[in-house]
């Protein structure tokens, strides 16, 4: 797997970081108090195929067009970003991405707000198309 840097965006592979590129499932530790899913807990999650990401402002246009929509968890298809891993946006929302190795072609992306990020357990890039998380949830 291999982590890149995107604009304004920080490489989490680095020391110190909570991730590395040479990680399959990666763990993320959190507090067993921070759930995303309560009882009365509101969350809006959504898909989107931005047909590309690998242009300049791509990023910012999807994150304002998910605070926009007011979503918690946004889906991304057609990413086309290559290898797989972790960045933190200039607003603190956290991508999680997974591609093509080689080419810009394909690929996912789960963008989730600064809020929600918080109560990411684990994720795991699959393939250029397919990806997992798991989030805290009690219901």
């Amino acid at each position: 797997m291999k982590t890149t840097t995107r604009g304004p965006i920080a490489d989490l592979s680095q020391p110190g970081s909570m991730t590395t590129p040479a990680e399959s499932l990666h763990q993320e530790g959190r507090c067993a108090t921070d759930s995303l899913l309560g009882p009365k807990t509101k969350i809006s999650i959504g898909t989107w195929n931005v047909r590309t990401m690998n242009e300049a402002s791509k990023l910012a246009q999807v994150i304002r067009e998910m605070k926009r929509y007011r979503l918690d968890i946004l889906g991304v298809s057609e990413c086309r970003w290559t290898g797989s891993g972790r960045q933190v946006s200039h607003d603190g929302s956290t991508i999680l991405y997974s591609g093509h190795e080689d080419t810009h072609i394909r690929g996912v992306a789960l963008v989730i707000s600064k809020q929600k990020a918080n109560t990411l357990l684990e994720w795991q890039p699959i393939s250029d198309r397919i990806m997992k998380a798991r989030f805290n949830s009690k219901h």
